[in-house]
């Protein structure tokens, strides 16, 4: 082994390498640690040591190749041996070979970077010697394209699509400044022109105004200043009038979109009978147009900013600024474009969106699933009825006793249903206000997947097939059979949103959140739903037999 020699910056960092002592005297092992030690400061660079003295040697150590008696000390048999040279020079990482295999890897790394920067150099050289003679790399010979999934658009539907927009004087403070109004009508015309065949855009009071120019400009012009140029009657709009020209053309197998307040305008005597004679006239033109041809209705309500003039029912201007104002949008048409359209469309993503109703045209659809559930979300105990059940279903339930809830005793079973194929949205399906319920108590409607725990039993019957599960509750000890429909019926929304007086609206926040007369309206096409389609009242009813 050759003598080895303190390089100038170890002689300045004699703090850091005082654990070096002289040779003489010493044994074969004492020798070797020296010269590995030895061999760490020589390689050590001209620069500061980091925090702890020592670590970059321990860094440099291992790029040293062990010698022959420095690699038989490392792999002695001998633990206190290794134990002293283990402590002479600490591996990076825990195990004997890691500061060995750490160290092979950054050399690797350095390595690697360094032929990478060279190449770019030269590259970058004879790009730029190519650019001073005027000349250009020969043109690269594109690759096969690779063969990959193709991301494609749903396809376009059948349907002309007409949307409506009204400009009357009403109107003006949803589209004043920048608002989320324009932004969700913005949204959903984009949305709209991917999925119509055709789409024209529209302004409409007395009568409609058609636009011409795209989306963008449409959404650029939605300003009072525009909406005063469009013209027609922007005074006082018949809301009945604009219905029956919207759904006239989904009664001739087209979709009809119509953005308004929907504000009935009424004026002196008794507002409720005004309001009455608004919604027989309403009831009146959508028999008519369903008489035609079947078509249903979706009414989405959403919320934005309004600055500007409201008109109460008394005509009279108040002015709002910045008020959150509830807003409408009614699509009309065939069944089977709805249902396109609203699984195309997440209208519930539309900004200011809130909630909405559908009402259907009557189409005839099979009872949903349903089966009782054993072993999930039940106080007290039952055994199946055999003469109710299937492989598939448990629809009847026998020897019933109550268990205990908190301070109570009581009975308690749970029903899976699939209520997918129900054209209602999930805040009517889930409001215990839209079931009638007859022998028990309805306690809540959950969806599936928000069970913190089904049993396997349970989920072996219902996998795939339901999508709720209703919760019935009696304190009873008779345990009568039990009957759950679900209402067709005005949902809570439309009532709580409603009004018959909006003349406090400047001080009241109950006012400035609902409109008008609204239930009058939704009233008058629910009745006429009704009348044409049979007075069916109910979406399904599930029994189920209960024996003690």
């Amino acid at each position: 082994m050759s003598n080895i020699h303190l390089s100038h910056y170890s002689k300045k960092t004699s703090k850091a390498s005082g654990f070096l002592r002289p040779l003489q005297g010493r044994s074969p092992f004492q020798k070797a640690t020296y010269w590995i030690s030895q061999k760490i400061v020589d390689e050590i660079p001209p620069a500061p040591f980091s925090k702890g003295g020592r670590s970059r040697s321990k860094s440099i150590a291992s790029q040293s190749p062990l010698s022959r008696q420095e690699s038989f000390l490392w792999k002695s048999k001998n633990v206190n041996k290794r134990k002293v040279y283990a402590s002479t020079i600490p591996p990076l990482e825990k195990g004997a070979r890691g500061i060995w295999r750490n160290h092979q890897f950054s050399l690797a790394s350095h390595l690697t970077c360094w032929i990478t920067l060279a190449l770019i150099i030269c590259t970058t050289a004879c790009s730029y010697d190519r650019e001073r003679r005027g000349t250009s790399a020969p043109p690269k010979k594109e690759a096969a394209p690779a063969q990959e999934a193709a991301v494609e658009e749903s396809p376009k539907s059948a349907y002309a699509t007409s949307v409506y927009l009204e400009n009357s004087g009403s109107m003006d403070g949803y589209v004043r400044g920048n608002t989320q109004f324009e932004d969700a009508i913005y949204r959903m015309l984009v949305d709209l022109n991917y999925w119509a065949d055709t789409l024209s855009l529209n302004y409409i009071n007395s009568q409609p105004i058609p636009y011409r120019q795209d989306i963008s400009q449409f959404i650029s012009d939605l300003e009072p200043q525009e909406f005063q140029q469009r013209g027609g009657n922007r005074g006082n709009s018949d809301l009945n009038k604009i219905l029956a020209q919207v759904a006239s053309q989904a009664s001739r197998g087209e979709v009809s979109v119509l953005i308004s307040d929907f504000i009935f305008s009424v004026k002196g005597g008794n507002t409720e009978e005004l309001l009455n004679n608004q919604k027989i006239s309403l009831y009146n033109t959508f028999r008519q147009q369903l008489a035609q041809s079947p078509f249903s209705t979706y009414i989405i309500k959403l919320s934005s900013e309004f600055t500007g003039s409201y008109y109460d029912k008394n005509d009279q201007p108040l002015s709002l600024d910045g008020v959150a104002r509830p807003y409408y949008v009614w699509v009309m048409g065939p069944n089977n474009a709805l249902q396109s359209l609203r699984q195309q469309i997440n209208f519930s993503g539309l900004d200011g969106y809130q909630t909405s109703y559908l009402l259907s045209d009557g189409s005839a659809s099979e009872p949903p699933f349903y089966t009782v559930l054993s072993n999930t979300l039940n106080t007290g105990s039952f055994r199946t009825d055999r003469d109710y059940a299937s492989a598939e279903y448990v629809r009847g339930i026998e020897k019933v006793e109550t268990g205990r809830r908190g301070e109570t005793y009581q009975f308690s079973f749970t029903i899976a249903i699939d209520l997918a194929s129900i054209p209602a949205e999930e805040s009517y399906l889930t409001d215990p206000y839209n079931y009638q319920v007859e022998g028990y108590q309805l306690d809540s409607i959950i969806r599936v997947e928000q069970i913190e725990r089904v049993h396997p039993r349970d989920q072996a019957l219902i996998d795939g097939k339901a999508s709720h599960v209703l919760v019935v509750s009696t304190k009873q000890t008779n345990y009568p059979d039990l009957s759950v429909s679900l209402l067709k019926q005005t949902p809570a929304w439309v009532v709580n949103t409603s009004s018959t007086s909006d003349t406090r609206i400047l001080r009241s926040e109950e006012q400035q959140k609902q409109t008008f007369g609204l239930q009058y309206l939704v009233e008058g096409v629910e009745e006429a739903y009704e009348q044409v389609f049979n007075n069916q009242d109910t979406y399904f009813t599930a029994k189920v037999s209960v024996k003690k």
